[in-house]
């Protein structure tokens, strides 16, 4: 990222940053974030000593809510694509799972002309002989009203199609059942619409739960009342109804095939949208903006570590540097251009990457050619490198220019030794990280070599 006013963005993303930098200004004259702003302006100017403090940390902030605002654009692109996509996927055949799965439950929205109706859809598992199944039943007679509500309330307020189950759950109960004559309930469960009376019809059920030799009778009365229905509500009830009932006449076939009419008209089926997209999309974006904001932070103390261990590992050179030329009778000075022209020759000749404490010499010199005073420039010096051991330099060169002290080049070099202690004190422990690093790679190569070995001797051995 290049700090700087004029973006060099491409055309397509530009108004993005335009438009971080117009929140940025909205966000920094509201003064909700000072503190926020202050210690990341603290870090950029260690990273970035040569650029207005203003422009540094707009261009920073302005950078990462415009990649904020393309995540956020992107992510809605997603989403209407995948909503879009989602809805137009027709579907006609269901493939049932095998004798051992569990029915599957399906949502899909038929398509009559113009009207979209959701059914709610069951794929019975395929059946087989009960001769060839071991299935041994459990009793619960008391808790048999429960199990054929379906989508009811109460057995005292039936209003759609109950579920008359052949089988309790999670037990080993077989169930027979017999349904007292009447007009509004059939033998399956399904409910006569055109039947029902307003004040509701009392049904008498019995049931034989079976378990080995042990019968168990029970009867209760249900109470099938009329519900009211719109008009598209009565279409999904039919759907519903006459779905369940090609399900139930082809169980035993591989597929269920949805029919291609109700009521004369044509009907097309597609596989209803998932309502929890917008919670997800929410949820994502609540998550991964601040991760994407603060990801950015996180990066900007890196680079700051970086720099200070970089200009330590660099800093005992410069000093031994300086200690030949002043020895060889340059002044402070000319240490310095000495140390910043050898620098510029080594990186155009050997294309080295840049060295943050060389580049802040090289800039230090720049500035003295351009005319500010050497103690300020080497002031401004010590301050932008920002690290203690320059500013020790600093203070001992201002020191011996101030007092004309001869003791410079002695001084220089107890400090040139404690810096390469203190560099050999860094490069073990740069040692010691790398090691702990490399830890979980070699585990995961254990892994693999223990596969490569156990797989063959079990294979050998039909382990």
């Amino acid at each position: 990222m290049k700090l700087t006013r004029k973006t060099e963005f491409g055309k397509a993303v530009s108004p993005f940053y335009q438009l971080g930098m117009v929140t940025y200004r909205i966000i920094y004259n509201s003064s909700l974030f000072d503190n926020y702003f202050k210690r990341i302006t603290g870090r950029l100017k260690i990273i970035y000593p040569k650029y207005k403090e203003s422009e540094i940390i707009e261009s920073y902030i302005s950078y990462k809510l415009m990649c904020i605002y393309i995540f956020f654009i992107l992510c809605l692109i997603f989403s209407f694509i995948y909503n879009n996509s989602f809805n137009t996927e027709e579907i006609r055949e269901f493939k049932r799972p095998d004798c051992w799965g569990e029915d599957e439950q399906q949502q899909i929205v038929a398509k009559i002309k113009d009207t979209e109706n959701k059914v709610d859809l069951t794929v019975s598992h395929r059946e087989v002989p009960e001769e060839t199944l071991r299935l041994i039943m459990e009793e619960k007679a008391k808790e048999l009203p429960n199990y054929i509500l379906e989508n009811n309330k109460s057995i005292d307020m039936i209003n759609s199609n109950i579920r008359l189950i052949s089988q309790i759950p999670d037990t080993q109960i077989n169930v027979y059942w017999e349904i007292e004559e009447n007009d509004v309930l059939l033998s399956d469960g399904s409910i006569v619409t055109e039947m029902l009376r307003d004040k509701g019809t009392l049904v008498k059920l019995s049931a034989v739960l079976n378990y080995k030799n042990i019968d168990v009778n029970t009867e209760f009365f249900v109470n099938v009342v009329k519900p009211e229905l719109t008009k598209k509500q009565q279409t999904e009830y039919n759907l519903n109804q006459l779905i369940k009932d090609v399900d139930y006449a082809t169980v035993t076939n591989d597929s269920l095939i949805l029919p291609d009419e109700i009521d004369g008209e044509a009907v097309t089926y597609a596989r209803k949208e998932d309502e929890n997209n917008k919670i997800v999309f929410i949820a994502m974006f609540s998550i991964c903006i601040p991760l994407l904001f603060f990801s950015q932070d996180e990066k900007l103390e890196k680079r700051k570590v970086k720099r200070e261990r970089q200009m330590m590992m660099d800093y005992p050179e410069i000093i031994n540097k300086m200690i030949l030329y002043l020895g060889a009778g340059l002044t402070i000075q000319g240490a310095f251009e000495m140390i910043a022209e050898s620098y510029l020759k080594e990186k155009k000749s050997e294309n080295l990457s840049e060295r943050y404490a060389y580049e802040e010499v090289v800039f230090f010199i720049r500035e003295v050619h351009g005319g500010i005073s050497f103690r300020n420039g080497l002031e401004r010096f010590s301050v932008r490198c920002g690290v203690q051991s320059f500013r020790k330099l600093s203070v001992l060169l201002l020191q011996n220019l101030k007092k004309g002290s001869g003791e410079l080049i002695g001084l220089l070099h107890s400090e040139s030794v404690i810096a390469f202690d203190k560099r050999k004190i860094s490069a073990r422990k740069l040692g010691e990280e790398a090691g702990t690093k490399l830890l979980f790679p070699m585990i995961l190569s254990l892994g693999v070599v223990l596969v490569i070995l156990v797989v063959p001797a079990c294979m050998l051995y039909n382990i």
